[in-house]
């Protein structure tokens, strides 16, 4: 069975309240661009649509950010933006379908899945969360391309990554079918999204086939703390530009495209 880019939607999961941070994550940039732009991007490659799922506290700052994409697109070469629809942003649900009231605690990675599920236009979905920064083609072309290789599990509901670590839940290749297994288990209080598991059909993604493919632990890098992040700046700046002057602009310009294409086509 082939997926095509007609029938696979883009999910980013941009909710949460940073308290682990100190200041408002959603508003963490890759050099100009902020973090949740360029998971629409690389989204844009494989996918036909990109929804943001959200909170109302940060729905203005992505809302006001997409409003530059054309000008952010200049940053990305091999995107495949040209043609799409600017990604749409979507509040995290409050209700499920059986008119349940969703309780603040709930309004985490869960609700974000479930609300991006539920409002796709694709069948099937790439999910990540906006703060991975190192996201590869080669990582998200073995999340889309699972079920057209030979020996794919039959009528999957979810292809699932699993490293020395655990389940990536917030990397991962979901079909529509997981909707009323999210809603049971929230009903439950159950707000694990690895919960769902023992009920759905899953194929592994392990770390076997992650190292066949040549696909390294940086693609699960997180930026959950102040730590994270400097961290993640310290790896991003590696190649330093050295310019300075009236050239310095097109200097960080250009060297964002090369650390990018670095990253992205690694």
């Amino acid at each position: 069975m082939s997926i095509s880019k007609n029938n696979l939607s883009g999910i980013i999961l941009a909710g949460g309240k940073s308290r682990r941070f100190g200041f408002n994550k959603i508003e963490v940039k890759i050099g100009k661009i902020p973090l949740f732009i360029d998971q629409v991007f690389k989204l844009s490659d494989f996918c036909n649509e990109v929804l943001i799922i959200t909170s109302e506290k940060n729905r203005k700052f992505i809302t006001s950010e997409l409003s530059n994409i054309n000008a952010y697109s200049k940053y990305y070469p091999f995107s495949g933006l040209t043609g799409m629809e600017i990604a749409k942003v979507i509040n995290d649900e409050r209700f499920c379908s059986s008119g349940l009231l969703i309780p603040e605690q709930a309004a985490g990675p869960i609700m974000g899945l479930y609300t991006g599920l539920k409002n796709a236009c694709g069948k099937y979905s790439i999910v990540l969360a906006f703060d991975m920064p190192f996201i590869s083609k080669k990582l998200l072309s073995v999340l889309a391309g699972g079920l057209a290789k030979e020996g794919a599990t039959p009528g999957i509901d979810a292809r699932i990554i699993k490293t020395v670590k655990g389940f990536e839940v917030l990397c991962g290749f979901y079909n529509a079918s997981c909707l009323k297994y999210l809603e049971n288990n929230i009903v439950k209080n159950r707000y694990k999204i690895s919960e769902i598991f023992d009920y759905i059909k899953i194929e592994i993604v392990g770390q076997e086939e992650l190292d066949e493919n040549k696909i390294d632990s940086l693609n699960f890098f997180n930026i959950n703390s102040v730590e994270d992040y400097y961290k993640f700046i310290d790896i991003w700046n590696n190649n330093k530009p050295q310019t300075t002057g009236n050239k310095i602009n097109e200097s960080l310009n250009k060297q964002f495209i090369k650390n990018w294409e670095r990253f992205y086509l690694r």
